[in-house]
């Protein structure tokens, strides 16, 4: 959305968006003129989603773009059953020029390593499969891995499928709050020999990541003489309420080595997180997709330890600082890390470069998808 208002060829860019939850605030993201947001359903009531339905039938635009997955409208069955539909709704219906940007699915993830292992969760994924074969066969659709068009090809032969080539976006609502954009980003200071390295944990946390092997590994290098400070950062993933428990056991259980705790980032905190770190440890237990985290840290050229899913080694083809690693080797390639033994690549890329090339990369997707929409 943002790097989308910034080109010129586009006028207006209006986002139809979900209704805060009470209570709950946002950073103040400073979006361009062209943007125009409208609040127009909830995700806890699949029945507004009927208002969405309504507000698209009247748009008057050039290209309509669905940015989502299967839980993208709400948690509810009814929501995800009533959120996959409305592309096809807005296309054959409404007769709306549609494209959709879809960012995991049932088909190219393992839903129960995800934490979706309920008797409930595999019917709701058998149901969702069906109804994203149906999707990406008659609605045009962008995937933003080549591993993910590669499955899909396996899994739902005849799917209209291409792959969005994104780069950097997940950080944008952060540089903007930061005033980046015109930035150079210059080497970071060496430390001195006495200051211990910063390590940071930084995401939504769930039964997807594997939390508790990175503090095993940490707490097993701090027992070996390894000095580093420890920084917890980030919220329970909402979708897994029931994992705070596990979370709040782990941080009592590794107490020793936390040196703090954040919980809950603000976005426009992100850059003095990914500024003030030397390393970035960020393990798996299975990949659902891309990692925003991984976007952002390595946009903002943060050294970032990262468990080897062929979604990751992707995205670390084009980015010197991604260092991938396995149960095996996250150990001995952490310990290098921290003692100086290896250096992460040093090249540093202006803030600016790496805007331009997203937009340049949005405007290639506007321009394909408007020709097959």
């Amino acid at each position: 959305m943002l790097a989308a208002a910034e080109l010129p060829q586009v006028s207006t860019v209006d986002v139809f968006c979900p209704t805060l939850d009470a209570g709950l605030t946002t950073d103040p993201v400073p979006y361009p003129n062209k943007v125009r947001l409208r609040a127009v359903y909830d995700v806890t009531r699949p029945g507004s989603l009927l208002r969405l339905l309504r507000a698209l039938r009247d748009w008057k635009g050039d290209l309509l773009v669905f940015s989502s997955n299967t839980t993208s409208f709400g948690d509810k069955p009814a929501s995800a059953v009533l959120g996959l539909m409305l592309p096809f709704l807005a296309k054959y219906v409404g007769r709306k020029p549609t494209v959709v940007v879809y960012h995991s699915s049932v088909l190219t993830s393992d839903a129960e390593l995800l934490g979706y292992n309920s008797l409930f969760d595999r019917f709701r994924g058998a149901v969702a499969g069906r109804l994203e074969r149906a999707l990406f066969r008659s609605v045009p659709t962008f995937v933003l891995l080549r591993c993910f068009r590669e499955r899909l090809a396996e899994t739902a032969p005849g799917a209209r499928v291409r792959v969005f080539a994104n780069e950097f976006l997940e950080a944008i609502p952060t540089i903007r709050l930061n005033r980046l954009e015109a930035s150079e980003l210059v080497p970071r200071p060496k430390r001195p020999p006495h200051e211990r390295p910063t390590v940071l944990l930084h995401g939504y946390w769930g039964p997807q990541k594997e939390l508790e092997g990175a503090l095993r590994v940490l707490r097993d290098l701090g027992r070996q003489g390894v000095a580093f400070r420890l920084l917890l950062s980030g919220a329970v993933n909402p979708h897994f309420p029931e994992y705070r428990a596990t979370l709040e056991r782990l941080c009592v259980e590794y107490g020793t080595i936390i040196s703090a705790r954040t919980g809950a980032t603000p976005e426009a905190a992100i850059a003095d997180l990914m500024t003030e770190s030397d390393v970035l440890l960020l393990l798996y237990r299975a990949s659902g997709g891309q990692s925003g985290v991984l976007e952002i840290s390595s946009c903002f050229e943060l050294t970032t330890v990262v468990s080897d899913f062929p979604e990751y080694r992707e995205k670390a083809e084009t980015k010197p600082c991604v260092v991938l690693v396995s149960t095996e080797t996250v150990e001995e390639r952490l310990r290098a890390l921290l003692t100086g033994e290896q250096s992460p690549d040093a090249s540093r890329t202006p803030m600016r470069d790496k805007l331009t090339r997203s937009a340049r990369l949005v405007a290639e997707f506007l321009f394909e998808a408007q020709r097959v929409a």
